[in-house]
C-alpha cells in the first residue's frame, strides 16, 4: 500500500485531492488517509489505484479506469467456498495455503469485508483479480482482467440445446 501513498504525495493542494476523490467515487478523507499511509477499506483502496493507474496486487502500472468501490463480498465468499471444495480443502488448510487465518476464511465465506492485504491474497487462490469483485451501478459486469474468464469463451449452452 505504500506505492499508492508515495503516489499520492503528488497530489499536494486540496484541490487535486477532492477532484481524485470525486474520480475514484470516494470521500477526501478516504484519499488523505491513503496519502498518509494509513488503512482504509478494500473497496476505496481499490477505487483509488484504478483512478490513479495502479495495479493494487503487484504496485505496477496500468491504464487509469473506473473501478467502483463497493466489493460484493457475497460473490468473493461463493468464489472462495467453491475453491476450497474444489481443490477439498477445509477452512483451516485453505487458510494455510492462502496465508490468512482461519478466521479470515471464516469472515469472507459469510460475507463480512477484510483487509486489503488479505482481499489480495484471497483473490489470488481463487485466481480472480481484485477488480472482479466490484460493483459498478450496472452491476456485476466484466473487468475483463487476465485471469477472467468469460461465458461466451467457455461455449457454455450449446451443449444444453444439442442435448435437446
Amino acid at each position: 500500500m505504500s506505492t499508492l501513498a508515495n503516489i499520492l504525495h503528488i497530489a499536494a493542494s486540496s484541490s487535486a485531492v477532492t477532484e481524485l476523490a470525486v474520480r475514484a467515487g470516494v470521500t477526501p478523507r478516504q484519499v488523505a488517509l491513503a496519502r498518509a499511509g494509513k488503512p482504509i477499506n478494500a473497496g476505496a483502496y481499490l477505487a483509488l489505484c484504478g483512478a490513479v493507474g495502479l495495479n493494487p496486487v503487484d504496485g505496477a502500472p496500468r491504464p487509469c479506469k473506473f473501478v467502483s468501490p463497493n466489493i460484493e463480498w457475497w460473490l468473493l465468499g461463493t468464489a472462495l467456498r467453491v475453491t476450497r471444495g474444489l481443490l477439498r480443502f477445509n477452512q483451516r488448510s485453505a487458510a494455510k495455503a492462502i496465508g490468512v487465518s482461519p478466521s479470515t476464511v471464516c469472515r469472507v465465506e459469510t460475507n463480512k469485508p477484510v483487509s486489503v492485504a488479505n482481499m489480495i491474497k484471497v483473490c489470488g487462490f481463487v485466481g480472480v483479480h481484485p477488480d472482479g469483485y466490484t460493483a459498478s451501478s450496472r452491476g456485476i459486469v466484466s473487468r475483463e482482467t487476465p485471469t477472467e474468464t468469460r461465458c461466451s469463451d467457455l461455449d457454455i449452452g450449446h451443449g444444453i440445446a444439442a442435448q435437446a
